[in-house]
């Protein structure tokens, strides 16, 4: 639209502006000219910088040929009148009062251009916390379902984030860890506050355990309309805790292990000294000679017993070098092969050569390797199968593991077989085995635990750093 402006003051500069930046589009403007009678005017100068024509006549302006749209900016009434009447037929005006609504216009949109463009950097920027933070950050609307997760939520959970959303706790994560989540929001729906806990899910057949905090997001009117989740992961610092307080107490128990061993060994000694004494000198018709006899077995169990509480709590340094555990496993098989409580036990080896060397003191895990089997025996009293076989898992270390067929360790019973003194073979068994074990392959820069499986009986497993030096 061929178009005059008339005014070249402030107002007149600022609409030229606006339609050198493009931003008057909608009125599909073609400048025939800008006319003011100072010709030092600013948009007078600007238009001449442009190479916009410049006039300083309304009657030669109004002459111009193929004039369509005339843009008054004088705010001189009595000059608007006189356009009105100069202006050729057909020719549309707009006065300074509808070129302000169109300033006006111009600026709210800018305005809006700069707010919308201020929330989608603080969208993106809010992105890229989600994104980086080093925690598990979820959403759900107050139907339980899933509006927004981070990645660290969607690794927490094992599932895209595709798939989460829009669903419940207990569609992805089974009925009963999701009626506590679920519990666990609704406390928040109903206390409309923040709330810290540490809770234990059962996620993809793996425990862990995690310290979140949950709060209700509310609209403009404070009502609630969604619950955020922010969860960090714990499991491995709950376990390194729970290891330097097992660690602890068997140093506190060894120390108690090694002053009662002690105070019992001297008179233990009297006691067997004397007794083997009178069974020397009793006859063998002697009634008493049996009672002798009882005295010495007794003693002598009581002594076998000190001296696992002595090794139990001495600690002994390994002596650490490089060397394949295959045949430590081998050579310890073959000390309990030809013993009679053995007769009725298959040990069957698999999968033990060409495992990486480790460091290890090869007597301190066949002492180890004898007592796993020794505890298998006496789980299968004595008749059944123990399979030792090997393997690198993915933390690269060297997995030795020991699986019997025996009716295996109740679930409530599994936390405490490693604890000192504690033994599921009633009388029989002195609860000092396993921690020794524990102590071994502490030493050894190692661990021992028991390993889950659907299969009856139970499975140790030693577990040996892999160095590359060695191999």
């Amino acid at each position: 639209m061929k178009t005059v402006i008339i005014g070249a003051g402030s107002g007149g500069r600022a609409v030229l502006e606006l339609y050198d930046q493009g931003r008057l589009t909608v009125l599909d403007l073609s400048i025939l000219a800008v006319v003011d009678r100072d010709p030092a005017a600013p948009g007078m100068l600007f238009a001449r910088e442009k190479g916009w024509p410049t006039l300083g006549s309304v009657h030669a302006a109004m002459a111009l040929p193929d004039l369509e749209l005339v843009i008054e900016v004088t705010g001189d009434h009595d000059l608007l009148e006189d356009i009105y009447f100069l202006s050729p037929p057909g020719t549309r005006v707009i006065d300074h009062e509808l070129a302000r609504v169109f300033w006006d216009l111009e600026l709210l949109s800018v305005n809006l251009q700069e707010e919308l463009r201020h929330k989608e950097e603080m969208a993106q920027r809010n992105t890229q916390i989600l994104d980086a933070v080093h925690a598990a950050i979820t959403i759900k609307d107050l139907d339980g379902r899933y509006v927004l997760v981070n990645p660290r939520a969607e690794r927490l959970l094992g599932i895209k984030r595709d798939e989460l959303i829009g669903r419940t706790a207990g569609e992805i994560l089974g009925e009963e860890t999701g009626a506590r989540i679920e519990q666990l929001d609704r406390g928040i729906r109903t206390a409309m506050g923040n709330q810290l806990s540490e809770e234990v899910h059962q996620i993809a057949g793996k425990e862990h355990i995690l310290i979140s905090e949950r709060f209700p997001l509310t609209d403009y009117d404070g009502k609630p309309v969604a619950i955020c989740c922010v969860s960090r992961e714990v499991t491995r610092e709950r376990r390194l805790q729970r290891e330097l307080v097992q660690t602890e107490r068997l140093a506190a128990v060894g120390k108690l292990a090694a002053g009662v061993a002690h105070e019992l060994n001297n008179p233990l000694t009297g006691i067997l000294t004397f007794a083997e004494d009178l069974l020397l000198d009793a006859a063998p018709d002697d009634p008493l000679r049996p009672d002798y006899e009882t005295i010495v077995n007794e003693a002598m169990r009581c002594r076998a017993i000190v001296r696992d509480l002595l090794d139990f709590s001495r600690r002994k340094a390994p002596r650490l070098q490089p060397a394949d555990v295959g045949p430590v496993v081998e050579q310890a098989v073959s000390l309990v092969a030809r013993q009679a409580s053995f007769h009725d036990v298959v040990v069957e080896l698999r999968d033990l050569s060409g495992l990486p060397k480790v460091r290890i003191d090869t007597q301190q895990i066949q002492q180890a390797i004898l007592n796993l089997l020794i505890n298998a025996r006496d789980a299968m009293e004595g008749r059944g199968a123990v399979t030792i076989s090997g393997a690198v898992s993915p933390e690269h270390k060297v997995v030795i593991s020991v699986r019997d067929t025996g009716p295996g360790i109740p679930a409530d019973l599994k936390a405490k077989v490693f604890e000192p003194f504690f033994s599921t073979k009633g009388d029989q068994g002195n609860g000092l085995g396993l921690p020794t074990i524990v102590s071994v392959m502490d030493q050894h820069g190692g661990s021992v635990d028991l390993g889950d499986s659907d299969e009856p009986g139970a499975t140790f497993r030693l577990h040996f750093p892999i160095t590359e030096e060695d191999n």
